[in-house]
């Protein structure tokens, strides 16, 4: 959650494992996942004026017991968030 809480799910540990950046700006973050469970990813830039954070992935299926997923950056400083989907 947002104060780095881990959480425990049907017997999986749900934590950020990875982050990595790749050539061309692409960012990817790699999480600990459990099969038939989606997530989402929310990001927010460095906090000016809107500090939110917006979705910018929604229902990524599980890839079995690790999830990754990859995106362009937006901006020099990003914040992420993966969730469980509703």
């Amino acid at each position: 959650d947002h104060s780095g809480q881990v959480y425990y799910f049907e017997g999986y540990r749900f934590a950020l494992t990875h982050t990595t950046t790749q050539p061309g700006g692409q960012i990817v973050l790699k999480w600990n996942s459990a099969p038939n469970l989606q997530y989402d990813v929310l990001a927010r830039y460095l906090c000016t004026t809107d500090c939110s954070a917006r979705l910018v992935a929604t229902n990524l299926p599980s890839q079995g017991n690790t999830t990754a997923w990859t995106n362009q950056m937006q901006a020099d400083q990003q914040f992420f968030r993966v969730q469980l989907a509703q």
